[in-house]
């Protein structure tokens, strides 16, 4: 995957392997996509945790789940603690 900060595009999502589109999220919704500097700066990919973090220059940052990733979306629960066994007799 290719993840792209497009200005008043937003962030695009690309598949490599059959070079498409496969979403997008747009961080400024008010434009209308012409050829200005609002909107996305650039992505932040944190492929463990399929989190992707968008900058927006006028809106700050947006923390994104790529739910497609092959990432755990949460991370599992922790174990019980364990008990030490009882002394013997």
């Amino acid at each position: 995957r290719l993840y792209v900060a497009n200005y008043a595009s937003g962030m695009r999502v690309f598949d490599l392997s059959s070079r498409s589109e496969m979403g997008y999220f747009d961080t400024y919704p008010d434009g209308d996509g012409t050829k200005n500097w609002n909107g996305a700066w650039g992505t932040y990919v944190f492929p463990a945790s399929g989190l992707v973090v968008v900058s927006d220059q006028n809106r700050g940052l947006f923390v994104l789940e790529d739910l497609g990733s092959s990432a755990p979306s949460h991370p599992p629960p922790p174990s019980p603690p364990t008990s030490p066994p009882p002394p013997s007799p």
